[in-house]
């Protein structure tokens, strides 16, 4: 388990982060266009590693950044998350950014049995129409 004190400053150093890439202009792909801003189901962007897949989903959602919320599991500090903790992440993420559309997960496949372990973990993709999540390979389960 994470401390929530723990979460809520990852995540708040996270959002800062997004924020300060609006200064940095990055590569568009016509791959963009695939994604569809409009379903209910979550889009998943799957690619080798360091093929910019990350990239990819910023900026698509670059223009709807004031209706994101955005958490990189790549940091040492979620090292330990659980299961347990994605009602936590939730939770902070509507602290730190609101109401929000778009849900950016980065970076999951560092805690991927977090997702796998649980049948009631979906509760995090609950009221979130679009969900990208860059991904190196996908499991259908």
């Amino acid at each position: 388990m994470v401390d929530k004190r723990i979460i809520e400053q990852v995540l708040s150093e996270q959002r800062e982060e997004w924020a300060s890439m609006d200064k940095i202009s990055l590569c568009s792909r016509k791959e963009e266009s695939l994604v569809d801003l409009e379903s209910n189901l979550a889009q998943v962007v799957i690619g080798v590693r360091r093929s910019g897949k990350s990239t990819l989903c910023y900026n698509v959602l670059k223009p709807y950044r004031d209706q994101l919320a955005y958490v990189n599991f790549d940091d040492e500090r979620f090292q330990e998350l659980t299961s347990e903790d994605l009602n936590t992440v939730l939770e902070v993420l509507y602290k730190t950014y609101g109401d929000f559309k778009y849900l950016f997960l980065d970076e999951h496949h560092h805690h991927v049995q977090c997702y796998t372990q649980q049948q009631h973990s979906a509760c995090l993709w609950n009221n979130v129409p679009f969900t990208c999540i860059p991904t190196t390979s996908w499991q259908q389960g």
